[in-house]
């Protein structure tokens, strides 16, 4: 078995740590494959990273993009794999309670929990959950905010992510 692959996905690059992350990789010699919400920040970090980068148009609720990227990348992949998975992408809308939309609320879960769970499934052949995958498997880190674990004012459904 080959060693481990440096290619890696990192999901909601366009600003923060996930666009720490893509550079942090770039730096050390990695592809990275970074997913982004609209062509423009597509654009930019393509322009900013050069060839290491690859942009992934998809929104990580989306099931048929999230599907469709994998399939993209297993074909550009071919006879290789990821070897990492860092799934960053998530929202953290405040306000009181009171007045938040439902559609709001759930919002978060779809994000933070959902989409997490949906690229995660999608990815994990190329991350070595397939026969005679070629190199090392990979490992998924997921990123979490504080905010998830203590309740603070104005951030409920942050909150409810986490409750017992």
């Amino acid at each position: 078995m080959k060693s481990i692959s440096k290619n890696i996905l990192i999901t909601g690059v366009s600003t923060g740590i996930g666009y720490g992350a893509a550079k942090h990789f770039i730096q050390r010699g990695y592809t990275v494959f970074g997913s982004v919400r609209t062509q423009v920040d597509a654009d930019r970090l393509q322009a900013e990273f050069g060839e290491a980068f690859t942009p992934l148009l998809v929104d990580v609720t989306d099931a048929e993009a999230v599907t469709s990227a994998a399939r993209w990348l297993t074909e550009r992949l071919a006879g290789s794999g990821l070897g990492g998975l860092i799934n960053n992408a998530g929202v953290a809308i405040g306000g009181p309670l009171q007045y938040q939309p439902m559609n709001v609320f759930r919002q978060h879960f779809e994000v933070n929990v959902l989409g997490l769970v949906q690229v995660t499934q999608a990815f994990l052949p190329l991350l070595g959950a397939r026969a005679n995958h070629p190199v090392q498997p990979g490992r998924i880190l997921n990123i979490s905010s504080v905010n998830g674990q203590v309740a603070i004012p104005f951030m409920g459904p942050m909150s409810a992510l986490n409750m017992p």
